[in-house]
């Protein structure tokens, strides 16, 4: 009986939509509110249960296993169901019993929501929720993985892991709306229209790094603001996958 080795490998793809909210500034005290958010770059985060892809495999169809991915969301932004999916790769599954090519055996689509991490009333951060992904998946009906062929030696063999998730970032910031915008600012008033302002974001891949407001006529504003992708994964348009964006929204 020969033993084959298994190398573990997780790679995140990440959608990202973003979308921003403000508040505006009014008469009377002013005060400096802290963030509302958790904050963070992070989308999900994986890894492999242990022991499951196992560190080594026998040959002969002697040691079935499965592949077992834990998929936390350490974001803040909820992931619903079926708008995650993760593929297995790295082996042919025709070696490990599937004649077909296995596609149904190395998919995996989120059964359930995966909620966001999210502060309290009292400031506590709660942890976003974890789910554990089976593979080949446990409502298909298909048998374990298992190496059918022959091993001279330790063999490796590589299995790596694929999200891909639709996933959302919010970002709060405080403009400043007043009767006349045309009146230049003035030193001690309540708020300023020119001026870049501070940008609280919720954890997420996708964050808005600057905002400024300036003046865009009469009555009028202008709003420019800089999306960087500053987490871990890729960053796709959402439309550019099939996603439904309104109906899938993640906010």
């Amino acid at each position: 009986m020969k033993r084959g080795q298994i190398t573990a490998i997780l790679l995140v793809l990440t959608l990202a939509i973003a979308a921003l909210s403000f508040t505006g500034c009014t008469s009377g005290e002013t005060t400096t509110p802290g963030s509302p958010f958790v904050g963070g770059t992070n989308g999900i985060l994986m890894s492999f249960l242990e022991g499951n892809p196992p560190a080594e495999v026998t040959d002969d169809k002697t040691y079935p296993f499965n592949v077992v991915v834990k998929v936390k969301n350490d974001g803040e932004a909820n992931i619903r169901s079926s708008t995650l999916k993760i593929t297995l790769s790295g082996f042919d599954p025709k070696e490990f019993g599937f004649s077909d090519g296995g596609a149904e055996a190395i998919t995996n689509t989120l059964k359930e929501e995966l909620t966001a991490t999210r502060k309290d009333v009292e400031g506590n951060t709660i942890e976003g929720s974890t789910v554990y992904m089976t593979f080949p998946p446990e409502d298909s009906g298909l048998p374990p993985f298992e190496y059918t062929g022959k091993l001279s030696g330790n063999t490796p063999f590589t299995i790596r892991a694929d999200a891909c998730y639709l996933y959302g970032t919010q970002a709060n910031a405080k403009l400043c709306l007043k009767r006349n915008v045309l009146e230049p600012d003035k030193k001690g008033g309540v708020c300023k229209v020119t001026e870049s302002k501070t940008v609280y974001n919720s954890g997420g891949p996708v964050q808005v790094t600057s905002l400024k407001e300036s003046v865009g006529g009469q009555g009028k504003v202008s709003i420019t603001f800089t999306l960087e992708h500053k987490g871990n994964g890729k960053i796709y348009l959402a439309e550019s996958t099939g996603y439904r964006v309104h109906g899938d929204s993640p906010l």
